[in-house]
């Protein structure tokens, strides 16, 4: 698409985030400079007009002319980023997760792994070797965590959910996509310790519901 077709749906976005009142944003599929959508960082982009004084992105595909990734976005400092793509050997269109530790707000000796993961689409198997390998080095890191993402699941009782349940504690799904008429839980937001969302709801706006395919889901939490 053109450059001004893209830049006036990152707006419609940036609108969107600046009116949610969101302190953490998790993205996926976020272009970096890329030939199909005008050749800027659409993340630098949505953090600056979207108010937001930090971002980290990872940049899971990165060459030929395109770079995209997952990323996050917040108000609140973003320490010892990483990112991480899975093993390209799974799958032909790679994936992968961004995870950074952020002093949780009024408490400053607590600190907690928030992460954007985006899983693979096409390959049941893949999405648990990749679900595998994101709790493995979430156990490591040893933090509370927050786990956003779009984890690709069409089947609400797949191994790569039960696995998380099984790890983080189970969380209401809510239906995300399509984002015109959510039927499917694609999309979801993970919380250990579970009993710290006060609050699990979809953003569901018209400009929601045109600024992506999937909906944007939302927790209020307090650790």
């Amino acid at each position: 698409q053109d450059t001004d077709t893209t830049v006036a749906n990152l707006d419609s976005i940036a609108r969107l985030l600046r009116c949610s009142g969101v302190d953490i944003v998790a993205l996926q599929e976020a272009d970096g400079p890329s030939f199909w959508s005008g050749n800027f960082n659409h993340v630098d982009y949505l953090a600056n007009n979207g108010a937001f004084s930090q971002s980290v992105q990872g940049m899971h595909v990165d060459g030929l002319g395109l770079a995209y990734g997952t990323a996050l976005m917040a108000n609140l400092a973003l320490n010892n980023p990483k990112a991480i793509t899975f093993d390209p050997s799974l799958s032909p269109v790679p994936k992968g997760f961004v995870v950074s530790t952020v002093k949780w707000p009024g408490h400053a000796d607590i600190d907690v792994d928030i992460v954007s993961v985006h899983l693979d689409f096409a390959s049941a198997a893949v999405r648990r070797q990749q679900a595998a390998e994101l709790i493995e080095t979430l156990g490591r890191r040893g933090h509370p965590v927050i786990i956003m993402g779009d984890f690709n699941e069409w089947y609400i009782g797949a191994r790569p959910l039960r696995w998380l349940a099984r790890r983080l504690g189970a969380l209401p799904a809510l239906p995300t996509f399509p984002s015109h008429r959510p039927l499917l839980a694609l999309d979801r937001i993970w919380v250990h310790p579970p009993e710290s969302v006060l609050r699990l709801h979809l953003h569901f706006s018209r400009t929601a519901a045109v600024a992506s395919d999937h909906l944007p889901l939302v927790a209020d939490i307090r650790i």
